[in-house]
């Protein structure tokens, strides 16, 4: 039977018509991404739930900002990049937490140490995690180059606003530097 689009899904099937596989393959990828940032303990959760938030909005805003622009790559894709952007972190973070657990009182990682840890390789591995989930290799280097703007790179350059403008929104978890944030904001603009 013909499906109409304006009657609620029954089945599988008809959700995933409704959907498109496009937007299937979005949503489950947000699903799976989700729990890369879940803890059982309740102030590395907060943490992740803080970074969820972040990436959500980040995702938001860039289908917004590619909105805004008339569409000029697929809205699905720079979605895909501000949800995965920052998806290294808790990655990084339940690695270093882990090491301190296995090590046990010789190994504590200084909170200072623990952040220029994570800033200086979330990127790399939310690139490897986008290559081992078979993501299109497109969508790994938006993940790696979206902290600042990339001539002939559209994609990037949304995530790379989205972000800054999700962070001068109070969107962020711990401190960020509200100048650069703006720095890219208006370089964006332009």
């Amino acid at each position: 039977a013909f499906y109409s689009a304006n009657r609620a899904p029954q089945n599988l099937l008809q959700a995933v018509i409704q959907l498109g596989v496009v937007r299937l393959r979005s949503l489950l990828l947000e699903l799976s991404t989700r729990r890369v940032f879940a803890s059982p303990r309740p102030g590395v959760r907060a943490a992740f739930d803080g970074m969820w938030a972040h990436s959500l909005a980040v995702a938001e805003l860039a289908r917004i900002i590619c909105r805004e622009l008339g569409n000029p790559v697929e809205p699905d894709g720079v979605h895909l990049g501000g949800l995965l952007h920052d998806v290294g972190k808790p990655v990084v973070g339940a690695m270093l937490l882990e090491a301190e657990k296995l090590m046990g009182s010789k190994f504590v990682v200084e909170p200072s140490i623990w952040i220029e840890v994570v800033a200086l390789s979330h990127r790399a591995v939310a690139a490897e995690l986008a290559r081992s989930w078979h993501l299109d290799a497109a969508l790994s280097h938006v993940v790696i180059a979206s902290a600042g703007y990339v001539d002939d790179a559209p994609v990037t350059n949304i995530v790379c606003m989205a972000n800054a403008l999700a962070k001068r929104a109070g969107r962020t978890v711990g401190p960020f530097d509200a100048d650069a944030a703006d720095d890219l904001i208006a370089e964006g603009a332009d």
